[in-house]
């Protein structure tokens, strides 16, 4: 496991890691949780090749993402991850996290956890609710894929973000420009004519060094072709 083990790393020590992430878990679940829990520092650049099995968890600092196994034809970025965000309840054989910066995520062990679920509505419901965050983002991503203006997919990314954020002020780009354009299935020149159609909706305010700050959610939630209700900021770890 990248990074695990009891020494210091890049985010402090390993004790100082997994208290860091017990603290965003409900408290309901520290019991059922510690029976199976261990958590993996990567550094910029580290994969960790998920498995059905074991490689189910949270992110709990950092940015990743989840690469799909592509065989013959490479790898493909599926999912962007940040702090919170569940992963590896539906995964591929050949599916991996890749750190964009340093990361730390919380791993279960499935197999010592199953057992626990006949003991723990709560600990069952929890990991529902993980897997249903899944399947929300996966929804997401494709309702972004499939609008025709990057602008509209540019405004849904953008929207993502500032919800995983907790609704901050600013935020950060995720991802260097010609990678975003890449994740966004754009070209570098449309991605650059879709940050200036947001910047003259004024919704938003592009500041240096890829931060943004948000002006008007509801405009942007408006361009990116979602109910404002849907953009509000919320954690699906409250059940």
């Amino acid at each position: 496991m990248p990074g695990a083990g009891n020494g210091r790393t890049q985010g402090g020590s390993a004790a100082e890691l997994r208290s860091a992430v017990l603290r965003r878990l409900p408290e309901f679940l520290h019991p059922a949780v510690e029976a199976g829990l261990s958590v993996a520092v990567l550094r910029t650049g580290e994969g960790l090749t998920l498995s059905p099995g074991a490689s189910r968890g949270i992110v709990a600092t950092g940015l990743l993402l989840v690469d799909e196994g592509g065989g013959a034809g490479g790898q493909r970025p599926v999912q962007l991850l940040g702090p919170g965000d569940p992963y590896g309840a539906s995964v591929g054989p050949a599916d991996r996290l890749v750190a964009l910066n340093p990361a730390a995520i919380l791993m279960f062990d499935m197999q010592r956890l199953t057992p626990l679920l006949t003991e723990s509505s709560e600990l069952m419901a929890f990991l529902a609710a993980a897997e249903r965050e899944e399947t929300r983002r996966a929804e997401d991503r494709i309702l972004m894929l499939g609008a025709r203006k990057i602008t509209t997919r540019l405004a849904a990314l953008v929207l993502h973000q500032w919800r995983r954020a907790g609704g901050a002020s600013t935020i950060d780009l995720p991802l260097p420009r010609a990678a975003l354009a890449a994740y966004l299935g754009a070209r570098i020149e449309t991605l650059s004519r879709a940050v200036t159609e947001l910047r003259s909706e004024g919704c938003l305010r592009f500041q240096d060094r890829g931060r943004i700050e948000i002006v008007d959610p509801e405009r942007l939630a408006d361009l990116a072709g979602m109910d404002p209700a849907q953009a509000d900021p919320r954690d699906w770890m409250t059940l």
